[in-house]
């Protein structure tokens, strides 16, 4: 009698799933559907709305209320403005799955698909873009939809800010150490003040989804070898998540908390080994690949310009039991359409440049300018190795194996793996160089790609210095001749900020700085995100650092200009990412 009372079932859904059209398992006392997402079940009785309901007794006798809507608003404070002309929000969603969410949470979300998404692939159709599937599981995952909001929301409030000239890049220096003053209660909020109403619908949600976030990081528990051993959430969906408070800091100003947010996900990608097997398919499994190597690629960036030693080779992360195969072979898989657009082979050298640029800087504060020779020779060593390995990389047999398109994409490809392979050999160039410590002899040449010269620009020009070795200064000039043939036009165009940075950082000629600072405003132009502004602002102190000593006479060595820039920035200890 009693195990027949436990398996009854009502005759009628629950109201929930009624008004939601789902298939409900009609439970007693609570649908077990309602449970698992997060709902109070209102049962299978007689439901009661309250309209315009009268108080019969009292002090409130005769007196009416206003009808509160049915269903819970998921982001009731945030609330809509009539936003600057110029800057339009698509229509919200009206699949019916959403109808009992708030319109201002639907406006952010439609946003987000529409518009936010784009930016972070390199070609946004139904069928490629991954982050299109978030929308549906962000019905059922508070935190992922607070997370989606508060990312929509801030690249909104920059929407505007380019709208109304709110920040000029031709004027525009990174901001001190400290933030910008945060709105205080009181204070009147418009949109003639930087501080708009978007931007306090973008805090509201982030802060939301940060509670949720310590919840459930509070929820996974590790053994003894710091190794996830049980989880009560989704990693991929925690993952997810802080992939999207990432986005929400590089939209923002790219610095600041982002960094924090990098590690973690690191250190969570490495927990996913842990659980694969064990546990329910994510729903979010499919955009693990591009969230994976979008993470990675942060960490390796931000290590650049960083003198805090990373964490561990995030290659060497313990995915090998993943079903879905190594950290390399995910990273690999998400090339085709990241917007990073870094190979895989160059961005493996790029962690291991990190490195020895963390070995000069720790040497030459603890041994100042004259460093051993034994120490010396071990660093040219490993440089040369370094740039061998850049050379020895095949820019048109990868874009050959990654690219299945029109021959017009391929070559954009080979442009911009050309402009990174060069990009990075002025990094490995510069990273050892210090105070007092020469750039290394390089053995790399234009030819090492086996390019067709038919294909693309001509040769640069050589300025011999070693051996017929070329210059860092005919690398930017490499740099400048691949980046001219992928325009602003081409999709290719969101990928080639890091090369951009890297060559005008580096060069003394004023045409060539120039270009750089156009080619960034149209970064601006086209993707409104906050990191271009930074890396414009920290452009400008690499020239200063090494024209004029600014941010202190040290970081200017004895040999003049064009040397010690990244050392120089990197004794500033300030947490850029030019993604």
């Amino acid at each position: 009698m009693q195990n027949s009372a436990i398996t009854a079932q009502a005759e009628k859904p629950c109201h929930n799933c009624r008004r939601r059209r789902l298939k409900c398992d009609r439970r007693f006392p609570a649908c077990t559907k309602c449970i698992r997402t997060g709902q109070a079940c209102l049962g299978y009785g007689k439901l009661f709305l309250w309209n315009q309901g009268v108080a019969s007794r009292g002090k409130m006798m005769g007196k009416t209320f206003p009808t509160q809507p049915v269903g819970q608003n998921i982001v009731a404070d945030l609330k809509l403005v009539n936003h600057v002309a110029t800057t339009h929000l698509h229509a919200s969603l009206v699949d019916p799955v959403f109808g009992d969410m708030g319109y201002t949470s639907r406006q952010y979300l439609s946003h987000f698909a529409n518009t936010l998404s784009s930016d972070m692939v390199i070609s946004s159709t139904t069928t490629g873009n991954p982050f299109y599937t978030l929308i549906p599981v962000a019905r059922d995952h508070p935190i992922l939809l607070h997370a989606m909001v508060a990312a929509a929301a801030i690249h909104v409030s920059c929407l505007q800010q380019r709208s109304n000239g709110t920040f000029d890049l031709d004027s525009f220096h990174p901001p001190p150490r400290q933030r910008q003053p945060q709105w205080r209660p009181g204070q009147s909020i418009s949109m003639s003040n930087p501080l708009g109403q978007s931007v306090v619908d973008a805090l509201c949600a982030k802060h939301k989804a940060i509670v949720l976030l310590r919840h459930a990081l509070g929820s996974i528990r590790t053994n003894a070898t710091n190794n996830v051993s049980e989880a009560d959430v989704d990693m991929d969906l925690i993952i997810t998540v802080i992939h999207l408070f990432i986005t929400f800091d590089l939209i923002d100003v790219g610095e600041c908390q982002w960094r924090a947010h990098v590690q973690g996900a690191i250190r969570l990608i490495g927990c996913l080994q842990s659980l694969q097997g064990s546990r329910t398919p994510s729903p979010l499994a499919a955009i693990r690949d591009s969230i994976m190597s979008d993470c990675l690629t942060y960490y390796i960036l931000n290590s650049t310009l960083l003198t805090r030693p990373t964490l561990e080779n995030p290659f060497l992360l313990p995915a090998q039991n993943c079903t879905s195969g190594s950290i390399i072979a995910a990273v690999t898989r998400a090339e085709t359409n990241s917007y990073l657009s870094l190979p895989t082979p160059l961005l493996q050298i790029l962690f291991q440049a990190c490195e020895l640029s963390n070995t000069v800087t720790t040497l030459l504060q603890k041994q100042g300018p004259l460093v051993s020779e034994a120490d010396y020779l071990s660093i040219l060593a490993t440089a040369q190795s370094l740039i061998e390995q850049v050379s020895s990389f095949d820019v048109i047999s990868w874009a050959a194996g990654l690219e299945c398109s029109s021959a017009e994409r391929r070559q954009s490809r080979i442009h911009t793996a050309l402009a990174h392979q060069a990009a990075l050999q002025i990094y490995i160039l510069r990273s050892v160089d210090g105070h007092g410590l020469p750039p290394p002899v390089s053995s790399f040449s234009s030819t090492a790609n086996n390019t067709d010269p038919t294909d693309l620009p001509p040769n640069p020009r050589r300025e011999n210095t070693f051996n017929g070795d070329p210059s860092p200064s005919s690398l930017v000039h490499t740099v400048v001749s691949h980046l001219s043939h992928v325009g602003v036009s081409d999709p290719l165009f969101k990928a080639t900020c890091w090369p951009t940075f890297i060559a005008g950082a580096e060069t003394d000629d004023p045409v060539y700085r120039e270009w750089a600072v156009e080619r960034l405003r149209q970064f601006w132009a086209l993707i409104p995100w906050g990191y271009i502004r930074t890396a414009v602002g920290v452009m400008r102190m690499s020239w200063a650092v090494r024209d004029t000593g600014a941010d202190g006479d040290a970081h200017v060595d004895a040999g003049g200009k064009g040397r010690g820039w990244i050392q120089g920035l990197k004794a500033l200890e300030r947490d850029w990412l030019m993604a």
